[in-house]
């Protein structure tokens, strides 16, 4: 049975799988952890997923993360709700979250919906460093690409309920991936621009940047910026942070990008400037940082070989990484630093990348 199951999980045959479940309750028993080892949601699916918080009765939420849940007095399938959804998370090795742009939430119902999020964070504020929310997770997958768009705020003049749900898919990351430290981290950014509606009028920060910077891995990568783009936010990897730039820079004059390409289109300014951010703490903790098509073909092409572009990017690395080691060591970091410029995230590229190595500083 456990042979068969696992040829269900390998053939994502997840609907069989879940009527293989349904046959006995020794079948649920067997069935249910590989049932839940791989978790998908979309944002509909994340926000019934948050919904069901509410649910819990007000008796049930101290045993939500009690440990000891495998008393075999009651049937799994016989326990509360707080006690099975503990079980079923504690079963999920991966997580993924992918995006949808044609979201549209439904008020009022959605709004209470993502007030499951609020549960959450009292349930976990009752556990102090206990027994996280998924206690078994390698690896998380983010997919924002398709961040939906968000509706006007202010229609005809009057004041519309959607201006409620501008940061709407913030809740979503915040609560699914909340005090999780897998091992393994992808987070893939929107593929648009930044528009009103994106932003906080009182910070200027976007949403998604802000719960970006909350997330934390061993090993992050974060891909789908666009090449010399905007970079607000690092997410907290305590190894190693790739940074992967997928999309060619916007050219449009008034856009947020474009201020940042004309910046940044000097070749030797871009490593420097990430090296030199202004919310640069994350990378205190890191052993390595890895930046991948940082420079568009065009540009190895132009100049005719890719360590000659890789060379003019360094010219003013060394200068920047002695302020970082500094600020590194005064927070008691006391590891080297390795950074690497590749072209692409190819075996090949990792095998053949030149890799920098930044000493920490003596004291005197």
């Amino acid at each position: 049975m456990e042979k068969i199951c696992e040829h269900l999980i390998n053939d994502r045959a997840l609907r069989t799988l879940a009527s293989l479940q349904s046959t006995s309750s020794c079948c649920y028993l067997l069935v249910t952890p590989f049932l839940y080892r791989h978790i998908v949601f979309d944002t509909r699916h994340a926000m019934l997923f948050i919904n069901l918080f509410h649910k819990i009765s007000t008796k049930d939420k101290q045993k939500f993360l009690e440990s000891d849940l495998l008393d075999s007095s009651t049937h799994l399938i016989d326990k509360p709700l707080a006690t099975r959804l503990r079980m079923f998370m504690s079963y999920t090795k991966s997580l993924t979250l992918i995006a949808r742009e044609d979201m549209r939430l439904r008020y009022p119902k959605d709004h209470q919906r993502l007030g499951g999020y609020n549960v959450i964070q009292d349930l976990q504020g009752t556990k102090q460093n206990q027994n996280k929310l998924w206690p078994s997770i390698d690896y998380c997958h983010i997919d924002l690409t398709a961040w939906p768009y968000h509706s006007d705020a202010n229609k005809g003049g009057q004041s519309s309920p959607d201006k409620y749900f501008i940061p709407e898919t913030s809740p979503l990351v915040e609560s699914l991936f909340y005090k999780l430290h897998p091992k393994n981290m992808k987070i893939i950014v929107p593929d648009r621009l930044i528009d009103d509606g994106d932003t906080d009028k009182e910070t200027g920060e976007t949403f998604w940047w802000t719960c970006i910077q909350g997330l934390h891995a061993e090993n992050i990568e974060l891909a789908g910026l666009q090449s010399a783009g905007v970079l607000q936010h690092f997410p907290q990897a305590d190894k190693s942070l790739s940074i992967r730039f997928d999309r060619p820079p916007h050219r449009d004059p008034g856009s947020v990008e474009d201020l940042g390409y004309r910046t940044l289109n000097v070749l030797g300014a871009r490593v420097v400037h990430i090296l030199c951010h202004k919310a640069g703490e994350p990378l205190w903790h890191i052993d390595s940082l890895r930046l991948i098509s940082i420079f568009r073909p065009d540009e190895y092409a132009a100049a005719g070989s890719k360590h000659r572009v890789e060379s003019e990017a360094m010219i003013g690395v060394p200068l920047a990484m002695a302020e970082l080691m500094k600020e590194r060591l005064a927070a008691g970091i006391k590891k080297d630093f390795r950074l690497a410029i590749m072209p692409d995230a190819s075996p090949e590229s990792e095998a053949e990348a030149v890799w920098h190595t930044f000493k920490v500083p003596e004291v005197e």
